[in-house]
């Protein structure tokens, strides 16, 4: 069933609305699959599209819903995190629960004693995999905090995700059908592997309220009234001018491509080569500024060289550079401490810092 078909309830101004993000065309006028909302906290993005999808649901839009996690050990207890706003604001009284025996990995959930959906997490792809035709009900798939505050992502936490929307998409007599994923999350990086593989970290502004892909489409999301909220919480005053507190509630990471490109001139450390595509870009220290900068230039005789992806990989790089290296830099980019010479050399170094 299409987006348009469904049935979005109504909404209080002052919380989020997903009808919005919901009914948008991607970059090709086309229906999208992946649907991204990316928001400061408390704005009701997790309340209302659960309640979009249950009340879907319990229409009989949606045979069935699933809910990622990243971990197994997560799915005890996200019902009751997910569930307990909904049904305390749509359905007072209501009886909510999840339930798994010995032979199911993943917990059921129930919803006055019908089975409405399951709960599934990244790293049990395998056994998602292997019981694919018990989850071929599944109509929509919600991921709430895709993004990881403490950068705790799976090894190649996207091929689970394809491999999990994969095994539930083939099922039914179809090689694949329609089965949307709504991915919600506030701001932590744009550096996370999901911007990272959709193409988003490099085209994403402080100022982007709505970016489309093929297949997918983004929602930079601000709610003002939640903004206002926090100020007022006499916890939150000491940390009203925290980077934290500026990222959670107003939108303040790295997101604008322009804002970081300029030219450092002055005493430098060399620290490496890097190579992205078929230019070459240098990283080096500026101390007396506190800063590292992504150059354009570079010195073709200096040890330290490594290659950004296996396409640039050549003689005399390294292909994955030391891990304290790229976290070095991942910290100072998350800082904001990075300049670059041009916007291709801030997509060299994302590239390069970039978890996969």
């Amino acid at each position: 069933m299409k987006m348009k078909d469904l049935y979005f309830p109504e909404v209080d101004k002052k919380f989020y609305n997903p009808k919005t993000l919901l009914l948008k065309k991607d970059l090709n006028g086309e229906e999208p699959e992946t649907f991204f909302c990316q928001g400061n906290r408390t704005g009701g993005k997790t309340v209302n599209v659960v309640h979009f999808a249950l009340e879907n649901q319990l229409r009989g839009n949606f045979r069935k819903i699933g809910f990622l996690t990243r971990y197994t050990t997560e799915t005890i207890g996200l019902i009751e995190s997910l569930f307990h706003d909904v049904v305390e604001l749509f359905y007072p009284g209501a009886q909510y629960y999840s339930s798994s025996n010995k032979e199911d990995k993943f917990p059921a959930i129930y919803f006055n004693d019908k089975q409405i959906g399951w709960v599934l997490s990244l790293n049990g792809s395998d056994w998602v995999r292997k019981r694919s035709s018990l989850f071929s009900e599944i109509d929509c798939l919600i991921m709430d905090e895709f993004q990881s505050e403490k950068e705790g992502y799976l090894t190649k936490e996207l091929i689970s995700f394809q491999s999990i929307h994969q095994s539930i998409a083939r099922g039914r007599g179809e090689f694949s059908r329609y089965v949307p994923v709504i991915m919600l999350s506030n701001g932590f990086s744009s550096i996370n592997p999901y911007y990272h593989v959709y193409g988003i970290s490099d085209r994403l502004r402080s100022d982007t309220k709505f970016l489309r892909g093929e297949g997918w489409i983004l929602e930079n999301y601000y709610n003002p009234n939640a903004h206002d909220a926090q100020l007022q919480s006499a916890f939150m005053k000491p940390f009203l001018n925290s980077d934290y507190f500026k990222a959670m509630n107003g939108g303040g990471f790295l997101y604008d491509n322009t804002a970081f490109i300029q030219q450092l001139k002055g005493n430098n450390r060399y620290i490496c080569t890097i190579k992205y595509g078929n230019d070459f870009f240098s990283i080096k220290e500026y101390p007396a500024e506190g800063l590292l900068y992504c150059d354009t230039t570079y010195d073709g005789n200096f040890p330290i060289k490594y290659s950004v992806t296996p396409i640039s990989h050549a003689p005399g790089l390294m292909m994955n550079a030391n891990s304290m290296i790229t976290k070095s830099f991942r910290d100072y980019y998350n800082a904001g401490l990075f300049r670059f010479k041009n916007q291709r050399a801030q997509k060299a170094l994302i590239e390069f810092i970039s978890i996969r």
